[in-house]
């Protein structure tokens, strides 16, 4: 019944990818499962005229363990025992020895594996319907309309009571707040001194925030080492416990920092709530050469001296490529998720494509 249910989802997510909507709809776009909202913190992307979805993020949501193989730059995941690969770049996906073709690449933007999703979509009768008006895909039966407005947020009202850095405060109770997911140039830093456009951060900072109300939002972790509050800052409370990417623009003074140039994007999971919403103001702002971006010369790397080419010898790593491991010394290949999977010598390791072919190489299957 549990598997059933994710695959639900993952149905779910695949028929979304096929609702025509504009680009700026997708971010706040919502889904209704069988008497609940999905929510999530990462928003898919329209690429080729299709919805895509960051696999890892909402893989995890639901229950289900990605594997990544670093070697062949694949993505693995197991449903209903059937093992999934998806290689970026890549127009089709392995389900088990099968090769389906998709009608869109799997892609890589910021670090993360976006498809769409389109497994088992025709083993669920499942009824699925579209509503416009709240921008909320609905899956199952006695969805309704809202009818209300969501209850106001429950992040926490505080005073700013000094500015110490671009990024750092302290509010009510002498309380310190280190910014989440952005990093301005130091003004204070014992080794460092004074770096270029740190004043300029610090000043901006203070003349936004000093002496006001704001809204501090916890992430994931309760304080750093230094034993700062971790905490995104937002100078006007905005709807709900999960905010749109709208108000995240307007309101959460984080991300200002960043779309204003003032600082860089700093990721340190399990904090990375917005990363990739942040990762996008930064890019638009280093594109047009914003604050830091166009006043702070960038440090070039020197060349480093060209080395004669190495003899050739026997290679001592993983041969081939696929999501099947073989070991050459027992001649036993392993599938995902198998007891010894993971546990092969890097330098034994063969990959093939499908059990047919570990076969044919005289291999034979892992009892366990």
């Amino acid at each position: 019944m549990k598997r059933r249910k994710l695959s639900l989802l993952l149905v779910l997510m695949m028929l979304v990818s096929f609702i025509p909507r504009p680009a700026s709809a997708q971010r706040d776009m919502k889904l209704w499962v069988e008497g609940r909202y999905v929510t999530g913190d990462v928003a898919p992307i329209l690429y080729n005229d299709r919805t895509l979805v960051p696999l890892r993020q909402v893989s995890e949501a639901l229950g289900l363990e990605v594997e990544w193989d670093p070697d062949v730059r694949q993505a693995l995941i197991v449903i209903d025992d059937i093992v999934y690969a998806f290689l970026p770049g890549e127009s089709f996906y392995g389900a088990g020895d099968e090769k389906v073709e998709m009608d869109t690449k799997t892609i890589i933007r910021n670090d993360r594996i976006y498809l769409p999703l389109r497994v088992i979509a025709e083993a669920l009768g499942k009824p699925v319907s579209w509503d416009n008006e709240n921008s909320t895909a609905v899956v199952g039966t006695g969805y309704s309309k809202p009818t209300v407005k969501p209850a106001s947020n429950t992040f926490e009202a505080v005073k700013v009571e000094r500015v110490v850095d671009g990024d750092t405060i302290v509010v009510s109770g002498g309380r310190k707040v280190r910014m989440i997911l952005v990093d301005t140039p130091e003004t204070k830093h014992p080794k460092k001194g004074v770096e270029c456009y740190g004043r300029e951060a610090s000043n901006f900072t203070t003349s936004q925030l000093a002496g006001k109300t704001v809204y501090l939002q916890k992430d994931f972790s309760e304080t750093d080492r230094y034993g700062r509050l971790l905490r995104y800052v937002w100078i006007a409370r905005p709807s709900s416990n999960n905010p749109s990417y709208a108000e995240v623009g307007k309101m959460c003074f984080n991300s200002i920092l960043i779309e204003k140039g003032y600082g860089k994007v700093a990721t340190f999971p399990p904090d990375v709530k917005y990363a990739d919403y942040f990762l996008e103001k930064q890019q638009a702002a280093r594109g047009n050469g914003t604050g830091l971006w166009g006043q702070c010369p960038v440090q070039s790397t020197p060349k480093p001296t060209p080395k004669p080419a190495p003899k050739p010898v026997a290679p001592k790593g993983p041969v081939g490529q696929g999501y099947i491991r073989g070991n050459r010394n027992s001649m036993i290949y392993h599938l995902p998720g198998g007891a010894s999977y993971n546990k092969i010598s890097p330098k034994n390791i063969v990959y093939f494509n499908s059990e047919a072919e570990a076969q044919a190489a005289g291999y034979r299957r892992a009892k366990r």
